[in-house]
């Protein structure tokens, strides 16, 4: 196996991890944030106090992002249809960072970072728009993963 293929393995397993564990947020502890605030976030806030998701994903995230990168490049000499795949793979997956960043971090600091006693209403808010959203995000990432999948099936039948 050559190493081109091995990165493209690796690119492809790496972003599975990111969606999948993103999926579980939305499955499992999103609901838990908004089953009974503000005794749930409470709870959450002391769950999360020493280590977060946001450790996960902070350090998958840039080497997602350079693994798709090099898969773009390597495979650049292939068919147009390979570049549009992997391009379009680390565009989603860009484009689930960019929505983190921009959506989900402020949304974090309201739910987990505010004073409950003040800010009930906003946390309330923040949580079902977080729940919401989460969703539209997993489904960028699996539709990067599929084009990622696409590409590699484009690649194999070469």
């Amino acid at each position: 196996m050559d190493i081109k293929r091995i990165i493209l393995y690796l690119s492809i397993t790496l972003m599975a991890g990111i969606v999948f564990p993103n999926i579980y947020t939305s499955i499992v502890d999103a609901p838990i944030w908004s089953s009974n605030i503000p005794k749930s976030i409470e709870i959450s806030i002391s769950y999360y106090a020493n280590l977060n998701p946001a450790h996960f994903f902070r350090i998958l995230t840039p080497i997602n992002h350079v693994l798709a990168i090099l898969v773009l490049i390597l495979f650049w000499k292939s068919s147009k249809k390979v570049r549009l795949y992997f391009g379009l793979g680390l565009l989603f997956s860009i484009l689930m960072f960019v929505i983190t960043i921009r959506y989900f971090w402020p949304r974090n600091e309201i739910i987990f970072n505010s004073d409950i006693t003040t800010n009930l209403s906003a946390i309330t808010n923040a949580c079902e728009e977080w729940e919401t959203m989460n969703w539209v995000r997993s489904f960028i990432g699996l539709a990067g993963l599929t084009f990622q999948f696409m590409g590699l099936n484009k690649v194999s039948s070469q």
